[in-house]
């Protein structure tokens, strides 16, 4: 199924949110150079944020930063950062270059967003594979080999861990910042708790079609909750989302939106979606933000899955 996709505008990811709900806060958001990671620091700073993209290819993330330049009444930033999610130096280095520009007012918001797709299994889908055919199953399954498992457990399970510790200390300064705000303004409760946004797929709960990576989604979502429950006692909110099909280099978008320069799915690349399309950028970018902004602060250990209804037609795990 396609559906007629219109010609949008930056202006699709402003005011999504009123504009105080994210407006000063600080955000990092790692592959914030494509993709969901561009989607969500564009829309992040759009509505007032300052916004650390992560990324390993340093042209990439120049080009990505710029992308606001000549956008009209853009009151945040993007500024990037290079890193590497699955490196613990490169990500100290990544805290430092930031803590040097942060110093004891600290980060907000940490959006773990780096991932890659790997290989995919042949038969990935509408329709499946036949599950009466024993060999050609063992054979696919065996097909993939220790690099493509690495591969794709090292960004998509290792990298959203290690990005998290490395960013700890400068969340917690995040959330000391507002709580002394608050007392300098004789307000009972801070205006923000920083937090950690796992951003992991609605693949982590779906039982067919690739395995490697719903396997490495389900153990991203996985440390995403356990982390929540670390944390209860040290002011630092842990939740997850996990989008479902966006045009992204992964999903293979072919076409560009002239508005805004993202890619286009004009189908759901077989998936079989209820919704009968692909997401639209700023309907990601608005999970983002409600997940960001001041107004999810009882959000702590939440899973946020948007995706069409997806999900309903997936084998769910749960």
């Amino acid at each position: 199924m396609t559906s007629s996709l219109p010609v949008t505008s930056l202006d699709h990811f402003r005011g999504l949110t009123g504009r105080s709900d994210v407006e000063g806060l600080v955000a990092v958001v790692t592959g914030g150079n494509a993709g969901l990671g561009l989607y969500a620091a564009q829309a992040l700073a759009l509505n007032g944020a300052k916004v650390y993209i992560l990324g390993r290819r340093d042209d990439v993330l120049k080009h990505a930063a710029s992308s606001l330049d000549g956008v009209n009444s853009v009151q945040g930033t993007l500024i990037p950062v290079q890193a590497d999610v699955t490196s613990k130096e490169s990500l100290k280095n990544a805290v430092d270059v930031i803590e040097s520009h942060q110093g004891e007012r600290g980060i907000d918001v940490l959006l773990c967003n780096a991932g890659v797709s790997g290989k995919m299994m042949k038969n990935y889908g509408k329709g499946g594979y036949d599950t009466t055919n024993f060999e050609a199953i063992v054979s696919e399954l065996d097909s993939f080999s220790q690099d493509d498992f690495d591969h794709i457990f090292h960004v998509n399970v290792m990298g959203p861990y290690l990005s998290s510790i490395a960013f700890l200390q400068t969340l917690r300064k995040g959330s000391e910042w507002h709580k002394a705000q608050a007392k300098k303004e004789g307000s009972e409760w801070p205006a923000y708790t920083s937090q950690v946004i796992v951003v992991s797929s609605n693949a982590a709960s779906i039982n067919i079609v690739n395995a490697l990576y719903n396997v490495s989604k389900a153990a991203a979502s996985h440390w995403s909750t356990m982390l929540s429950c670390i944390l209860t006692d040290s002011s630092i909110r842990v939740n997850t989302l996990e989008p479902g099909l966006y045009p992204t280099d992964m999903t293979g978008a072919s076409l560009t939106d002239p508005g805004t320069g993202h890619g286009v799915l004009k189908g759901t690349n077989g998936a079989d979606i209820p919704a009968g399309r692909a997401g639209f950028p700023h309907e990601h970018a608005a999970s983002v933000l409600y997940l960001s902004s001041r107004n999810s602060l009882f959000a702590n250990g939440a899973r946020l899955r948007v995706d069409g209804g997806a999900i309903l037609n997936g084998a769910a795990t749960d």
